[in-house]
């Protein structure tokens, strides 16, 4: 009798994720050929990754699942499933009234159809005009002193964030954006970002891109800033996130 030793399942299984890696690869660059341009093959496999993970943890294990779960970590970030700006999406996937995995993902994925129609633009035409905006956005209204307890930051940042893209301000709400600049503030703190300049740039990265972003393999150039120990002081670290930030927006919208 053929007997399959451990050594050989592990290679079975990194056989198959490596077809399933294979396979999403073509998927994306058909429907997120943008997307693939920018992030590269290597990175791709590692977000792939991620996602087999991510998903997993909420019981999304067939193939369909997954690619759909990974299209949306595309569209709304790699965090999604957990950022405070889109409760309904960790909601959907906790819902334990909903045992069919397919109906589960299917439910995600309508709900954040109609989420993007509504904020974004059916095409995409409100994300670009705040792409527009954020692109000649100066930070010089914004000192690179530290926050202050007596600081009107948020009043000043939440008017920003209206100015830049009004349809996610509105969706998220007053209440939503408030808690958004609370957690950049504390997540920019793990960084030893404390400045004004600093906790607007990290809110914008959160805003923009997921509050995640820090940890998201779409956009490793913030965690190896953030991460990157050769850089002694805060200004230059802000600096360096704010001028990559700018790159990346103006690769994007090329």
């Amino acid at each position: 009798m053929l007997k399959i030793r451990s050594g050989q399942m592990e290679a079975f299984e990194r056989a198959a994720v490596k077809q399933f890696e294979d396979r999403t690869i073509e998927h994306l660059r058909k429907y997120f050929p943008k997307h693939c341009e920018i992030y590269g093959e290597a990175n791709l496999r590692q977000i792939i990754q991620l996602a087999l993970e991510r998903a997993k943890s909420f019981g999304v294990i067939s193939e369909r699942g997954v690619r759909m779960y990974i299209d949306l970590m595309f569209l709304l970030g790699g965090g999604f499933d957990q950022d405070p700006q889109l409760p309904w999406a960790a909601e959907i996937l906790k819902d334990e009234s909903i045992a069919d995995e397919s109906a589960r993902i299917d439910r995600l994925y309508e709900k954040a159809m109609s989420y993007l129609d509504r904020v974004s633009g059916v095409n995409n035409e409100h994300i670009d005009e705040a792409q527009r905006r954020l692109s000649q956005e100066s930070l010089d209204y914004f000192p690179q002193s530290p926050v202050s307890a007596a600081s009107d930051l948020g009043d000043r940042l939440r008017a920003r964030l209206d100015e830049i893209f009004p349809e996610k301000s509105k969706y998220i709400g007053e209440t939503g954006v408030s808690s958004l600049i609370d957690l950049a503030e504390h997540s920019a703190k793990r960084y030893g970002i404390t400045s004004e300049r600093g906790v607007v740039i990290f809110t914008g990265l959160m805003f923009m891109l997921g509050s995640g972003v820090d940890a998201d393999p779409q956009f490793p150039w913030v965690a190896a800033i953030l991460n990157d120990e050769s850089i002694a002081d805060e200004t230059t670290r802000v600096e360096r996130l704010y001028k990559e930030a700018m790159t990346y927006l103006a690769r994007w919208c090329s």
